[in-house]
């Protein structure tokens, strides 16, 4: 079950209380919906239409899974504070092409396409920080294939 949390602090100072470092200060300053997940709650779901959101971790981890509850199911990673994900679907418009659920209770800051590119435009450093992450990421994957 998906809950709003009224009242809520800013996300800066939600940040800042979940121990963000300088690396991961410029987070703070992205604007968008702060939402609560429960252990197993399902954030996105792979297939899934098209939306103009992504998602940053703010408390909590959360499961990136591929074929999720198929036989086939693969845990391709768990992210914590400061991680991202859905990129995908918001800057190229995709299906959501993995299933996320909440590990334990996850605190999830929700973000449309206008305010991430007004957030990358304002700080820079966002950006480049996200690109560094996406590369290690396809890094990782990679090194993964070889593996195969």
């Amino acid at each position: 079950m998906l809950v709003e949390i009224p009242g809520m602090p800013s996300i800066g100072a939600i940040w800042k209380e979940a121990g963000a470092t300088s690396q991961t200060a410029h987070l703070s300053n992205i604007d968008g919906d702060i939402k609560s997940f429960s252990n197993g709650e399902i954030i996105v779901r792979e297939g899934d239409p098209p939306t103009n959101t992504m998602y940053f971790v703010i408390s909590g981890s959360v499961n990136i899974y591929k074929a999720y509850g198929k036989s086939k199911e693969v845990l391709l990673a768990v992210l914590g504070p400061d991680s991202f994900f859905g990129e995908m679907s918001l800057f190229l418009g995709e299906y959501r092409s993995t299933t996320v659920t909440a590990n334990g209770h996850a605190m999830i800051v929700e973000v449309n396409k206008e305010d991430m590119y007004k957030s990358m435009a304002a700080n820079p450093s966002l950006a480049y920080s996200m690109v560094t992450t996406l590369c290690s990421r396809l890094k990782n994957m990679l090194l993964m294939l070889d593996a195969c």
